[in-house]
């Protein structure tokens, strides 16, 4: 079976079963050889190791097989029976040309629900650390204080007041003048974001995922959002510095006032490669600059001009 460039990622060449000889250029491509050279499933670390010892590929960072798995389920997410991968286990993979081989649906992972218990803080104290920046609609804010004095809260009951204030780190990529952005899919929970496109990776910080996060030590908070950031994105390899830029909170809008952005600038090279953490639920990563986005401004949200007009002006 040969599939459709326009439907898959896999060049022509290598879509042939004759391929073995093509040296391929990226990891799909380095996992299509290995399977074809295996000829049977394997998880994707048995497809690292079987690239690292077997085929012409050169794989960086630490665990490249975790970006081996998320690009694979990123290709079957987003060409279904068009991939020439198909899954047939939880973390196992094969190629759909083989005979008789049986696709398996994996569960899909629900994040933020609704029941979440998420991080606040008083909104009363919160208006104590909120410095407005001169000229700007961003505000200075210690945050690690900020998260010191938070509290978790179910984000039903947080939805419905407006006296805590519900904390959102929020992570923005750029490589000299153009950002990361990601187009979010029809799994995430809150209808109203399907189809919209963004620059800032994060969301409402689950609190029993961050038992640390609430200590004084500067350094663990900082470990702690290193997590985080890790759940959206993967840089191979690892090469990134992270800063805090600032704080959005609109009091226009009672959205805007529940909620503050705590934003974060990552910045790495062009070497460095990106991928989503979560290809379900985040895709379409492209670099982009301020006015390739702001050509299809209706694509993105708001706190996306926000943090573009803080960075370029």
């Amino acid at each position: 079976m040969q599939y459709s460039q326009a439907a898959c990622s896999i060049p022509c060449a290598l879509q042939q079963k004759d391929c073995l000889s093509v040296k391929p250029s990226t990891y799909l491509e380095a996992a299509l050889v290995a399977l074809r050279n295996a000829n049977r499933p394997m998880s994707s670390r048995e497809i690292s190791a079987f690239i690292q010892d077997s085929v012409d590929f050169s794989m960086s960072g630490k665990t490249p097989w975790k970006t081996i798995n998320a690009r694979i389920s990123a290709e079957i997410l987003d060409h279904g029976v068009n991939s020439v991968f198909i899954r047939v286990d939880d973390g196992r993979f094969g190629l759909r040309e083989w005979p008789d081989v049986v696709e398996h649906k994996a569960l899909r992972r629900k994040i933020n629900p609704v029941n979440e218990t998420i991080a606040v803080i008083p909104r009363s104290r919160f208006l104590d650390f909120l410095k407005p920046r001169q000229g700007s609609e961003f505000f200075d804010i210690d945050y690690v204080q900020v998260f010191k004095e938070s509290q978790g809260m179910p984000r039903v009951e947080a939805e419905e007041t407006e006296e805590y204030v519900q904390l959102i780190p929020l992570f923005f990529v750029r490589r000299s003048d153009q950002f990361l952005t990601y187009k979010r899919t029809k799994r995430l929970p809150e209808k109203r974001l399907h189809g919209t496109r963004s620059i800032n990776f994060g969301g409402h910080l689950q609190v029993e995922d961050f038992p640390t996060l609430f200590a004084s030590d500067p350094d663990v908070v900082q470990q702690s959002l290193q997590r985080e950031l890790r759940e959206e994105l993967e840089f191979t390899p690892d090469e990134k510095t992270v800063e805090f830029f600032g704080a959005i909170h609109e009091t226009t809008n009672m959205f805007g006032r529940q909620h503050v952005g705590l934003v974060f600038e990552v910045r790495s090279q062009s070497a460095v490669d990106v991928n989503s953490g979560e290809p379900g639920f985040l895709t379409s990563l492209e670099f982009f600059s301020k006015a390739d986005i702001t050509a299809k401004k209706d694509e993105f949200d708001d706190w996306t001009f926000l943090v573009l007009d803080e960075c370029v002006g």
